[in-house]
């Protein structure tokens, strides 16, 4: 029965038992030798593609764990864990505090919306030294849809007026003018990335002239100008 310590060195060469029967004859040598293992294994970070999910799965892809020259994997310390924030306005603030997580067919299924995710894998060998993998990417989760815009008629010339309780839009045409509309959804989660202001040159409406900055949309319009017949959308994207 060996003990060993924090001072044991190891031998350089090879190890050697072998038996003595009664007549005093030794047996052929069994040999072995002895390898000194401080070092944990290699483990690459999950690999997490960063980006919003709109479902409540993540799939989180694990490489290979090696121990070139060690003592060997141990399978059955494999790991994975996993870090949550809450997510708002598409920012992240980390709780500092990893779970085990176990993945279906390779997913973390167990996300919830409103929170961001980051992975790491630990592994040990077979003499129990362990490694910590490096983060993954970060995964932010939104199943839900940003408000529906708030529409805000402003800079109308003489000839434009805007009915909001009606949400109706009148103009003069043979005059020609200007108006610009200002649109406001909120997303508490992952916050507005866009906005699109549907086209008033469709059923029946030409020659409306402007251009989109972020939120608004400035029009103008002339003489020529046409009212399309149905009514027109503008809509978020988060």
């Amino acid at each position: 029965d060996y003990t060993f310590g924090a001072s044991t060195t190891a031998p350089t060469t090879s190890r050697t038992v072998n038996s003595t029967n009664g007549a005093g004859t030794n047996s052929a040598n069994a040999t072995y030798s002895i390898t000194a293992d401080a070092t944990g294994p290699a483990v690459p970070a999950p690999t997490v593609t960063a980006q919003y999910y709109t479902s409540l799965s993540v799939p989180v892809t694990l490489g290979a764990v090696t121990d070139t020259g060690g003592s060997g994997v141990n399978a059955s310390s494999l790991t994975v864990e996993r870090e949550s924030a809450s997510l708002s306005g598409g920012v992240c603030t980390w709780s500092g505090t990893w779970t085990t997580v176990t993945l279906s067919a390779g997913n973390d299924t167990t996300v919830t919306s409103g929170n961001c995710y980051r992975y790491h894998e630990v592994a040990a060998d077979n003499v129990a030294n362990s490694t910590t993998s490096g983060n993954s990417n970060i995964a932010k989760i939104d199943t839900t849809a940003p408000s529906t815009p708030g529409l805000t008629f402003s800079s109308l010339s003489a000839n434009a007026y805007w009915n909001s309780g009606s949400s109706t839009f009148y103009f003069r045409a043979s005059a020609g003018g200007t108006f610009t509309v200002t649109a406001l959804s909120s997303d508490s989660d992952s916050a507005i990335g866009s906005y699109t202001f549907g086209t008033l040159n469709s059923n029946g409406g030409s020659n409306w002239a402007g251009s989109q900055t972020g939120d608004h949309y400035d029009y103008t319009f002339g003489a020529s100008t046409t009212t399309p017949t149905t009514s027109r959308t503008v809509n978020s994207t988060n």
